[in-house]
């Protein structure tokens, strides 16, 4: 299924079932992710200040692994078998134990699940997860309070050389509807309406209501992906 509804159309009005909206007569799935034919889509990256190393580098490669893919499965898209790590290996107990993540909202439940699950296999670690969105995550990793970033997009260009990414998954991000009669918009459409430029339903085929337009802040990673595709 589609990881995460982030970006919200509203109305209080006029209400019907909240719904995900078909962009250009295509649903925000799992399949259309994978193929590319859902436009608003993001990768979920961790990154950390240089190559990682030890029980970093192990809890990573664990993430990666078809048994850490599946519990990310549950939320996101996950990687596909060819992209998985075969053989984590075990943390070692004399090593580094305290393991610091954080940054993407989008990702702190899932990411959650990982850690709760990682630490019932290995019980001596201990991993904590934190939030702020992906900016707090790039640069909590950059200055070293975070051993591993999370976020909900690529990295930044900035930070290129100095703190590695990886890829652990794809997410879909799905524009929602509360309102009855619309069921179907364009890229054009949309982004007319999160402009201003649109601003009631009967400009696009639905009663006539004023849109109540939500969405994310602007530190976060879903917030970026949807203004990307935009643009």
């Amino acid at each position: 299924s589609i990881g995460r509804i982030s970006e919200l159309t509203d109305t209080t009005d006029q209400v019907a079932s909240p719904h995900a909206i078909e962009i250009d007569g295509v649903i925000a799935s799992e399949d259309n992710v994978v193929n590319g034919s859902y436009q608003i889509q993001r990768n979920l990256v961790l990154v950390t200040k240089g190559e990682p190393t030890g029980n970093v580098a192990n809890f990573l490669n664990w993430i990666t692994c078809p048994v850490g893919q599946a519990i990310l499965a549950e939320e996101f898209v996950p990687l596909t078998e060819d992209q998985m790590t075969a053989d984590p290996g075990a943390p070692d107990e004399n090593g580094q134990i305290d393991i610091a993540l954080g940054g993407s909202t989008s990702l702190t439940d899932t990411m959650t699940k990982l850690v709760n699950a990682y630490m019932e296999l290995y019980p001596y670690m201990d991993l904590t997860v934190g939030v702020g969105g992906s900016g707090a995550g790039e640069t909590g990793a950059d200055q070293g309070s975070l051993d591993i970033g999370m976020l909900s997009r690529d990295m930044g260009s900035e930070y290129e050389g100095n703190l590695v990414p990886l890829n652990i998954g794809r997410d879909g991000v799905a524009v929602v509807a509360n309102i009855a009669g619309v069921h179907e918009l364009t890229m054009e459409q949309i982004a007319a309406i999160f402009s201003g430029e649109i601003t009631n339903w009967s400009e696009v085929g639905g009663p006539d209501e004023a849109i109540r337009v939500i969405i994310r802040d602007s530190a976060s990673g879903t917030r970026e992906c949807f203004e990307t595709a935009m643009e």
